[in-house]
């Protein structure tokens, strides 16, 4: 590789500088103690998370997560156990690789964990790739942190931003109505498919 890829290269590490600073700058003002509990849904089942060694682990807390699987040792992508969870008790679930919410909101294990009464289960953005990993995963620090304190990041516009990110680093325009879409994790079609077993 080189030239214009090597080029293209340092400009996205310079955007996710950039990116990182904007919103480790702003999720330095919460304490430790006051950040919010997450807990991400890796899929197929709703216990299956990552482990801190995990790449959503780590945008998490660059996000000002308090991830909540902490140090607790689990296979890559493995289940947790649901006791831990309800002692947890997330107060906010990502549900990501395209899997719908209900995995969690019609599991009755989940129906006492504050992000289950709250209405703080949401679907993970999914676009070129799932966000959980690969260069749009930029983008998923900006959606959790958005989606944790939304107070703190009134100026943050995720859909301008998918649409600068796509034009910039994929040459491609994406029209308002695609930038939703892939905002809410849905395909062209407007659903949110279910992938087996990925």
């Amino acid at each position: 590789m080189g030239g214009e890829a090597e080029k293209r290269a340092e400009e996205y590490c310079a955007y996710f500088d950039d990116k990182l600073r904007f919103v480790g700058a702003r999720v330095a003002q919460i304490p430790q103690e006051k950040r919010r509990r997450l807990f991400y849904v890796r899929g197929p089942r709703s216990q299956n998370t990552q482990n801190r060694f995990g790449y959503v682990y780590w945008i998490g807390i660059l996000a000002g997560a308090h991830m909540v699987v902490g140090d607790t040792p689990l296979a890559a992508n493995g289940p947790a156990n649901m006791e831990d969870i309800l002692f947890w008790d997330p107060e906010v679930i990502i549900v990501g690789r395209q899997y719908g919410v209900d995995l969690v909101n019609d599991d009755p294990r989940w129906r006492t964990v504050s992000a289950v009464r709250g209405g703080e289960v949401h679907p993970s953005p999914a676009g070129v790739f799932y966000w959980d990993g690969g260069p749009e995963s930029v983008l998923m620090m900006l959606f959790i942190a958005k989606t944790l304190y939304p107070a703190l990041f009134p100026d943050l516009d995720l859909e301008a931003e998918i649409k600068t990110f796509y034009a910039r680093f994929y040459r491609f325009a994406l029209t308002d109505d695609q930038a939703r879409q892939i905002l809410r994790g849905r395909s062209p079609d407007g659903s949110r498919f279910m992938p087996i077993n990925n």
